[in-house]
């Protein structure tokens, strides 16, 4: 493979460890950090022959660096307002989160009232807005002949239930200020959320693999498909949030058999089937300070364990992470093989108290902070979390949207969400979200770019494996 000039000059041949597909149909590579950006042409040459030419356009990756306030507040800048979230943002086209959702699609993206409207639509849904699969493609219902569960009800229609939308930055934003005044979904169900997502793919034919593994980070994949580590560089706000970090099975479970890490003074845990005492059973909260492992150092809040499938709108998740692999909790398992220190968590989703009702029906500011060394979450201007474990340093998209978690389990029909997996609740205690439609609804999004010395430290420049995916153009 050659990357050359216009003319032909300097031309530079790709080794063949940048290689990641070739195939008839398809090739797929890593430019090479030292090729020149410009515009170039590429071809493919074999000792037989030589492709046509292909012009491209090599450009270097680059961060925001000035910042913005769209403030919908204002109603004399509501068309200036449309104008910056049609050039600055886009709306994402695909889904994630488990099978029993129809990911996030731009129709859903809409001003009202000089406000911008991020629409969810819910199980009792029933327009025509289509939802979308993984690669975007518009999603029918195709399940048929399950062993156990038969053939979906709504086998063949389109899948027009448990489908958000997102908007997405064009550009990559680094350590800074982000504020987002918004008036959050009313109902479980769904998840409003803002985040930064940066995300790359690296296989053993590449330098940076063994460096990646050499640091912590674990192969994903298989042998006949082909191993890779990721790196997912993330910070989100997610709504709503349970607050235990782990249930157990008693004290004695948590004395004898649990190596806690990444542990702050909002950290809750959940005990159930105590067989010393049935008073110890419910949600238990970190007082600080001291050994984690001793109930001496736990002040119980709440008789109610409040497990993943329990949320709540006076919680919020505070996310880190640099892969993703792991459970986010925070602990571990003690396990003969693997040394006490030893930790193998990439990220951490730090479950906070807010304290108050987020869904009440009122516009709140949502913030985080984000510097080289941790990452300060507020809530109304109040700090409420501060991440100091696995904090990215690679610039991100910014996305803003609702979406609907959706793992599924064999206890229920594989079109339907699983009840006791649905973190993002259910009013009717289902997994389902028993409702036509909710709106998150944005008043403000402001960034704010740090430099180096207020964050600390620079960012790291590099290009992700799929940087346009899943993006179209928002129309509004």
């Amino acid at each position: 493979m050659i990357i050359a000039n216009p003319d032909g000059s300097s031309p530079y041949t790709v080794p063949a460890y940048q290689f990641i597909t070739v195939t008839n149909n398809k090739v797929s590579w890593v430019v090479p950090n030292d090729v020149p950006t410009g515009s170039k042409k590429w071809f493919y040459k074999t000792y037989s022959n030589e492709r046509t030419p292909v012009n491209v356009t090599i450009v270097p990756f680059t961060k925001v660096t000035t910042g913005y306030d769209i403030n919908f507040a204002n109603e004399s800048s509501i068309e200036s307002n449309k104008n910056q979230i049609v050039n600055k943002f886009g709306a994402l086209h695909k889904a994630w989160g488990g099978y029993a959702n129809g990911g996030v699609v731009g129709d859903n993206v809409y001003f009202q009232d000089g406000k911008l409207v991020l629409e969810a639509h819910g199980d009792w849904y029933d327009g025509t807005v289509q939802g979308v699969n993984r690669d975007g493609t518009p999603k029918i219902h195709t399940i048929q002949g399950d062993p156990v569960w038969g053939d979906d009800p709504k086998l063949g229609q389109d899948w027009t239930n448990r489908v958000g939308c997102c908007i997405v930055s064009k550009d990559y934003h680094g350590f800074g200020r982000y504020l987002f005044r918004t008036k959050i979904t009313q109902l479980l169900g769904c998840t409003p959320a803002v985040w930064l997502f940066w995300y790359s793919e690296t296989y053993p034919e590449l330098p940076e693999y063994e460096e990646l593994l050499e640091e912590g980070l674990k192969r994903e994949g298989g042998f006949s498909d082909g191993y890779y580590v990721v790196l997912n560089q993330e910070i989100d706000i997610e709504m709503p949030s349970h607050l235990a970090m782990g249930v157990f099975n008693g004290w004695l479970e948590v004395e004898s058999n649990v190596i806690f890490f990444d542990i702050n003074p909002q950290y809750h845990i959940g005990i159930q089937n105590d067989t010393q005492s049935s008073a110890n059973n419910g949600l238990w909260k970190y007082n600080g300070a001291g050994n984690p492992n001793l109930r001496t150092n736990w002040t119980k809040v709440s008789t109610v364990v409040n497990p993943v499938y329990q949320p709540s709108f006076d919680n919020f998740k505070c996310n880190t992470w640099i892969s993703e692999t792991g459970s986010g909790s925070g602990y571990r398992f003690k396990d003969p093989s693997i040394p006490d220190t030893q930790n193998d968590e990439v990220y951490l989703a730090n479950l906070t108290p807010i304290g108050q009702a987020a869904n009440d029906d009122a516009f709140h500011d949502y913030e985080f902070r984000w510097y080289k060394d941790r990452v300060e979450f507020y809530f109304d201007g109040v700090l409420k979390q501060t991440n100091t474990s696995f904090i990215p340093d690679i610039p991100g998209r910014l996305t803003i949207g609702p979406w609907f978690p959706s793992a599924t389990s064999d206890s229920v029909a594989p079109w339907l969400p699983s009840p006791l997996k649905a973190w993002a609740g259910s009013n009717t205690g289902n997994g389902l979200a028993s409702w036509n439609y909710q709106k998150f609804i944005i008043d403000r999004i402001l960034f704010e770019p740090y430099d180096d010395i207020t964050a600390g430290g620079s960012n790291r420049l590099i290009g992700e494996s799929y940087p346009f995916d899943g993006i179209r153009q928002i129309s509004l």
